[in-house]
């Protein structure tokens, strides 16, 4: 399709040059968006179809006109959340006139082609097979060809699916790098990262324990008792029919600004999206984050091509936080200048792969097995069903933990937690091995939990703290409790203030650039050999430099095995902490003191990071060390 892209750019340009001819006394000015916009539209359309925009004025109404229209309806009506009211989007007003009559339009005209495709009416544009033809000498595993119905609506598909890479070339031309300035411009790029978030949560589940019984929820009143474990599954409540149209569809539409104010669409709950948790012991660092995101996608998109690996079997899983079960392949290969592009599937999220550990708990006594986790889990699981919470039955110990492992041999333990859903609704009682869990997925009660008059009433499990504070200590945000955690939230809280984070987009934007150009060059020394990159790996220790040198400035780069340390000791040390807690050997005490069970790489990794953290303080406090920002890092704040 190279050939067709040449042609229609080269008309465009033969057209400006005569434009500008005929009115060189009136010196009229161009919108160059504009241009810039129906030019990709037209390779894109003509790609796809066959279709010439110039020559075809029917095709060039229908494609140009007509389905700009009828997207920037679907937009509207989603940002109005008239599709989230069945009833109400049904009723003939909102747009719905230009969305029916042109989806109408559309469809004849696609089915036209199609036609005439096949009766030999028409031809591609290119010097090679166009979308359309091979579409339509497409077959699946069974020897079947895409329906007309099926062909339309890829096609479509196509069309639809320039955009985010459209707006980072008009936002960021010619490999201008992302500033403050222009971050904010990159509206479909937020779009996108706010629907992957929806359907792709990285923590996909968050839980809270109660330390003062209380009541939540009006309409149907529950008491959480003291001691009780309450699993909060955003995972399931980003994906409730009721609450999102399409809900289990990628459709970044429904996240885009309201073009003349700026304004986010409204949600249909304030508590049915929670990418980052709620309350108090929400992620403080949530901002760094979408900036980083914003950042990393809008560089990769500008410079690089993506070609997955065909025959992987991508599936979610959860460890720590949700990651692919098996590696995530890919060929990256430079991206050259050009106005458009092949579709590009951009897949950056932070992965890990861990097997499932079978057993649960091992070498434990009756007496503390009953006293310490059988009897106070099944009090708590007996006052849920007292108050006619339903879910699966109480089994000592094991829990539905065979469940879940069959799931997860299978398929995802995401979809143990879907079928139990489908099964008692949006609250239930499960058990991961010993631990009742109550899930929550219904928002007005996560509004009561969170509300100013019960949100003290949960700190995190104890098994979290137990957990974390191997690595990081008592005395910090994310492990402390009471006093000590609102102390050191209100003194780190300005490090993660907008005006404070301007500062690091210069690091993310060079820690991206240097993983780019050594992906890319890597890519090129062995481009014969067609080497494919696990985007997990990358995309981590992309992620930890970026936090790494935030945090720690020039010292990360200074430091003997600094990089080895955060990139690898880190990461042992995290995976020997999951592997140890999945086994409930955190959970007893005097168990979690024996040198067994990976307990050496734990001693050993923390006592790594802790000299080499204490020593990047040292030097910051003596001057040895600065900020690789243009302003203060988190270090310095």
């Amino acid at each position: 399709m190279a050939s067709n892209t040449t042609d229609r750019t080269e008309k465009t340009i033969q057209s400006v040059f005569k434009t500008l001819d005929c009115d060189k006394q009136s010196k009229t000015s161009m919108d160059i968006h504009v241009l810039f916009n129906s030019l990709t539209l037209s390779i894109i359309v003509s790609s796809a179809f066959g279709a010439n925009l110039e020559t075809n004025e029917n095709a060039k109404h229908i494609m140009g006109r007509l389905f700009t229209n009828v997207r920037n309806a679907i937009i509207y009506r989603s940002m109005h959340l008239i599709h989230s009211m069945p009833f109400r989007s049904k009723l003939p007003f909102s747009r719905k006139d230009i969305i029916d009559h042109g989806a109408r339009e559309i469809a004849q005209f696609v089915n036209q082609i199609i036609t005439d495709r096949r009766q030999g009416k028409s031809a591609s544009l290119s010097n090679g097979l166009d979308l359309l033809d091979l579409l339509l000498s497409a077959v699946d595993d069974e020897g079947k060809p895409f329906t007309d119905q099926e062909i339309k609506e890829e096609a479509l598909t196509f069309v639809l699916a320039g955009a985010c890479r459209e707006e980072v070339d008009r936002i960021l031309p010619n490999g201008k790098l992302p500033t403050n300035d222009n971050l904010t411009d990159l509206v479909i790029c937020e779009a996108i990262i706010n629907e992957t978030l929806r359907l792709y949560p990285p923590a996909p589940v968050f839980t809270r324990y109660c330390i003062r019984e209380h009541i939540i929820g009006d309409e149907h009143p529950i008491r959480i008792p003291v001691g009780a474990t309450i699993l909060i599954s955003d995972y399931l409540l980003h994906r409730r029919n009721d609450l999102w149209p399409r809900a289990d569809g990628f459709d970044y539409t429904r996240w885009m600004r309201d073009p003349k104010t700026g304004l986010k669409p409204k949600l249909p709950h304030p508590f049915c999206y929670l990418p980052f948790a709620a309350g108090p012991r929400n992620c403080i660092g949530q901002n760094f984050a979408l900036l980083e995101a914003k950042i990393m996608l809008s560089m990769f998109v500008q410079r690089c091509n993506f070609e997955m690996v065909p025959g992987q079997k991508i599936i979610p899983d959860v460890t720590i936080t949700m990651c692919p079960k098996y590696r995530l392949l890919a060929m990256i290969r430079y991206r050259k200048s050009s106005l458009v592009d092949k579709l590009t599937v951009v897949i950056f999220m932070a992965f890990q792969i861990l097997l499932y550990i079978p057993v649960v708990l091992a070498l434990v006594t009756i007496a503390i097995v009953y006293l310490k986790l059988i009897r106070p889990e099944k009090r708590v699981y007996d006052i849920f069903r007292a108050q006619g919470i339903n879910g699966e039955p109480f089994v000592p110990l094991i829990g539905q933990l065979p469940s879940i492992r069959r799931y997860r041999e299978v398929g995802s333990i995401l979809s143990f937690q879907e079928d139990l859903a489908k099964k008692h609704g949006n609250l239930f009682l499960y058990a991961f091995g010993p631990l009742t869990r109550l899930v929550i997925t219904e928002p007005d009660l996560l509004a009561d939990m969170f509300s100013r008059r019960n949100v003290q009433n949960y700190i995190k499990p104890p098994l979290f703290n137990t957990v974390f504070s191997q690595i990081i200590g008592e005395k910090n945000l994310l492990v402390a409790e009471g006093n000590e955690h609102e102390r050191a939230r209100r003194m780190i809280n300005p490090a993660f203030y907008h005006i404070n984070l301007k500062s690091m987009v210069s690091i993310i934007t060079d820690q991206t650039a240097r993983t780019i150009d050594r992906l890319i060059q890597k890519s090129t020394v062995k481009q014969k050999d067609q080497i494919s990159i696990d985007l997990q790996n990358q995309f981590n220790a992309l992620t930890l430099s970026i936090i790494a040198s935030s945090a720690f400035g020039s010292g990360f780069e200074t430091i003997t095995n600094a990089q080895e340390i955060i990139h690898t000791t880190f990461g042992e040390v995290l995976e020997a902490i999951l592997y140890r807690s999945l086994l409930m050997i955190n959970q007893i005490p005097f168990i979690s003191k024996f040198p067994f069970c990976r307990k050496n790489i734990v001693d050993k990794g923390i006592r790594i990071i802790s000299d080499f953290v204490n020593q990047i303080i040292a030097e910051r406090r003596q001057g040895k060390s600065a900020s690789l920002s243009n302003g203060p890092d988190l270090l310095d704040l």
